[in-house]
């Protein structure tokens, strides 16, 4: 065996972050969803520019559609999910297929340039604006599960890892500004839980920040109906970008991997 390709081999496992396999992806940031005209629409993108997601487009189809959400929800429609109760706009079905609802919320006075949240190109990009801050709450739930027997579609999350993951292209958390993201989980027992994602100060860049199933009590990883993770700034300054949001097993785990194949790696070139 080649000891300097498994040495090679070990450090990248042992080391990886941003690379590690994700083995449940739950958001990539574009979506599959219905027009206006009942047309399905991949890669659908969506636009934020004002509170409460007035004047919302979504690649120049404009918000104007109050309901409350159901399977046959079109692009826009706006109301409230039937199982984590998250107010919004419904975007489509998420990489998990996940019932995906956006709201964006200014903090302070209003001012002439409020934020902007845009989504598409397998990227989130949340604009600061000049407002003192603000909200963006994003659901991912599954409330049927067919499109003609209304009811839950439970995900089992304790079988694809042990951490969500949150990948970080860019956000400057510093200088007085900052954000953090809670997320809950809401199971088929009618169970939810929330915990908070730590977040580093200052500039971040190109970073997985994960936070662990250990940190949620009283609910059901193996039964999940519902996820809503709630994205709060505070700053006139404060730019986010997301590329990706998922699921992964234990880093420890993956680390251990690397390890042990330099170990087998040593131990053969040891016995050669």
């Amino acid at each position: 065996m080649n000891i300097k390709k498994i040495f090679g081999a070990a450090i990248l496992m042992a080391g990886s972050t941003m690379s590690a396999h994700a083995d449940l992806v739950l958001d990539t940031f574009e979506y599959t969803s219905i027009d206006p005209s009942g047309n399905i629409v991949s890669g659908a993108e969506l636009t934020f520019d004002d509170d409460d997601g007035a004047g919302a487009t979504f690649g120049g189809v404009t918000v104007t559609s109050p309901d409350t959400f159901g399977v046959d929800s079109g692009l826009g429609t706006t109301g409230s999910d039937a199982i984590t109760s998250a107010q919004g706009t419904y975007v489509g079905l998420s990489a998990a297929q996940g019932f995906t609802v956006y709201d964006l919320n200014a903090t302070g006075s209003p001012e002439f340039l409020d934020p902007e949240l845009k989504t598409g190109a397998g990227t989130l990009s949340i604009k600061a604006g000049n407002e003192v801050g603000y909200s963006a709450t994003i659901s991912y739930s599954d409330p049927s599960a067919t499109i003609d027997i209304p009811g839950p579609n439970p995900q089992d999350f304790a079988s694809a890892g042990e951490y969500f993951y949150f990948d970080v292209i860019a956000a400057d958390n510093a200088n007085g500004d900052s954000f953090s993201v809670d997320v809950t989980v809401f199971d088929g027992m009618g169970d939810s839980s929330t915990a908070a994602l730590t977040v580093p100060t200052g500039v971040i860049s190109n970073q997985r920040l994960l936070l662990s199933f250990a940190s949620f009590s009283g609910v059901d990883f193996e039964d999940v109906v519902g996820v809503v993770a709630d994205i709060t700034a505070l700053g006139t300054a404060l730019d986010i970008s997301l590329d990706e949001v998922g699921i992964v097993p234990e880093p420890t785990s993956i680390a251990l991997l690397g390890l042990g194949l330099l170990g087998l790696g040593l131990r053969s070139r040891k016995k050669a």
